[in-house]
């Protein structure tokens, strides 16, 4: 969908210098003044019509530099507009939305960029953030001034581009670990009837002869169809860690990083960590079975999918009934005025 904006001020005073270019050739019958006349009177139209028609062959798009960066560093957002035709125009304007799909956080940032004859212009934005998530940069209308600032074409597109941004790798866990040695839980392989030790690694389509134990019941019934949860059998001794993500926004990215920190120092001690936070949309308990430091940067990526909800407490009256193997569990979470980590006993 295509509209233009006028500017009826420009237009009166071109038409007031028209009108005074005019008298002066009555009066003076100079071929200069007929000149100027002339170029007056031709220069609106194709002002207006060259700005319609570049505006419908431009084409844009954007592109992130880096696929993931993290808090704090410097990052590089490409816009990229391609003119195919031989005209121009002196100012383009983007509404560039830069949107944090984790803390439902939203900007715009209106960019001013040359068109220039025939050729591809990049303009490079440098990014530095001070929040982690999902970041969504896109553009949804670009507008066009005409040569001689009569109208504004505006045009709509749609655009995107998407960056990761993880916590700062300089944050390390000062804490003392004893003190949270209490969270870790031997996990044992038991053939006990209800009890299932395992991390869910995929969802498949329900195959004659799985387990009805293993039916993602609130995902079957989105679907239409029943669908199960792949499981992977574990036995050993590991650290469960549940993230609280409720609560206000500032608060859950100091208790993201604190949890990020954590878990980076357990897995460089060599410790398995079982990352577990809510999934609002789900409703139900996700975990990740970490092992090395590549495995802690996709959980978190993982992590920034889901919504942040309204209280943690409620959350956990379901936790031993479903995790009924672990005796304890950390739990990280905003409280007394800061992110802090505290130990669960659940038997």
């Amino acid at each position: 969908m295509k509209y233009t904006k006028i500017f009826p001020g420009r237009l009166v005073m071109y038409i007031i210098l028209y009108i005074v270019n005019l008298v002066f050739f009555i009066f003076f019958h100079s071929y200069t003044f007929l000149a100027f006349l002339i170029i007056m009177t031709i220069a609106p139209p194709l002002s207006i019509a060259s700005t319609i028609y570049v505006s419908r062959r431009l084409e844009f798009s954007l592109k992130c530099v880096m696929q993931s960066t993290r808090k704090y560093e410097l990052s590089y957002l490409k816009v990229i507009v391609n003119n195919p035709t031989y005209m121009v125009s002196l100012d383009l304007k983007e509404a560039l939305i830069c949107e944090n799909t984790f803390y439902q956080n939203k900007d715009t940032i209106i960019l001013s960029m040359p068109v220039r004859l025939h050729s591809r212009y990049e303009l490079d934005i440098p990014m530095k953030l001070s929040m982690s998530g999902n970041i969504r940069y896109r553009v949804e209308i670009v507008r066009l001034l005409d040569f001689l600032g009569f109208v504004e074409v505006r045009r709509k597109i749609d655009i995107k581009a998407e960056t990761l941004v993880l916590p700062a790798s300089e944050e390390e866990y000062k804490g003392s670990m004893s003190d949270i040695s209490e969270g870790m839980t031997e996990v044992e392989e038991t053939k006990k009837r209800g009890y299932d030790f395992s991390d869910v690694t995929d969802v498949r389509e329900y195959i004659p002869g799985d387990k009805l134990m293993n039916i993602h019941w609130k995902l079957s019934a989105k679907r239409d169809v029943l669908m199960v949860k792949e499981r992977e059998s574990m036995s050993n001794e590991q650290m469960a860690l549940f993230v609280s993500l409720d609560g206000y926004k500032e608060n859950i990215e100091s208790v993201v990083c604190l949890s990020y920190a954590l878990v980076k120092r357990l897995i460089r001690e060599n410790v398995v960590v079982r990352l577990i936070w809510w999934n609002e949309d789900l409703g139900e308990f996700e975990c990740r079975r970490l092992l090395e430091l590549e495995e802690l940067d996709e959980a978190f990526a993982d992590m920034y999918n889901v919504h942040i909800y309204e209280n943690s407490e409620d959350v956990l009256r379901h936790f031993p009934g479903i995790f009924p193997e672990l005796r304890a569990f950390v739990k990280v979470g905003y409280m007394e005025g800061e992110a802090g980590v505290e130990i669960r006993e659940l038997m």
